[in-house]
């Protein structure tokens, strides 16, 4: 089956978690973030590669499902950010030894209960609705079911006008 059908169907999903660094995420978001970069678009990323850098340890990730991960997170920021802004990529230890990679953008206020239904298979918030008018309210979701795949978890919140959302990964 795929993963997409499994994701569907709540089955568990069958990833193949790689012990890495911070650093070697690093990598990889850098050719993410270029692909990006090479798109047309109103807005600019800015990846902190020195925060990356400078957290010690180790974190499991499946690359290729990372490559999803990070790819739907980097889209949304990107189409919901305000012309002429940037979202801003970078990474942090949090509590109870995390690895926080946050991607933020100025956007739209979330609203009321966007942010605890922005994860949900096929839902979208009006105000997505009204900026992006082609999207299947998958994108969220497939991220979020790859995080839990991953023992880790996705927040959304707003942060002093940015909207931010953080992928906690175990270290």
């Amino acid at each position: 089956s795929s993963l997409f059908a499994d994701m569907a169907e709540g089955r568990p999903l069958h990833i193949v978690l790689r012990d890495s660094t911070p650093a070697e995420l690093l990598s990889f978001l850098v050719v993410l973030v270029r692909e990006f970069s090479a798109m047309p678009q109103p807005v600019k990323l800015d990846l902190d590669r020195s925060s990356f850098l400078a957290i010690a340890g180790r974190v499991k990730f499946d690359p290729e499902q990372m490559a999803n991960i990070m790819s739907n997170i980097i889209e949304n920021a990107c189409l919901y950010a305000f012309p002429g802004t940037v979202v801003r990529i970078e990474a942090s230890l949090a509590e109870q030894n995390l690895l926080q990679v946050r991607v933020a953008n100025r956007g739209r206020p979330l609203g009321s209960g966007v942010a605890e239904h922005a994860v949900e298979m096929g839902w979208r918030a009006e105000t997505a609705r009204d900026v992006y008018p082609g999207g299947a309210g998958l994108g969220l979701w497939v991220a979020n079911e790859l995080i839990k795949a991953h023992r880790g978890r996705l927040t959304l919140e707003e942060r002093e006008r940015w909207i931010v959302a953080s992928i906690f990964l175990p270290l």
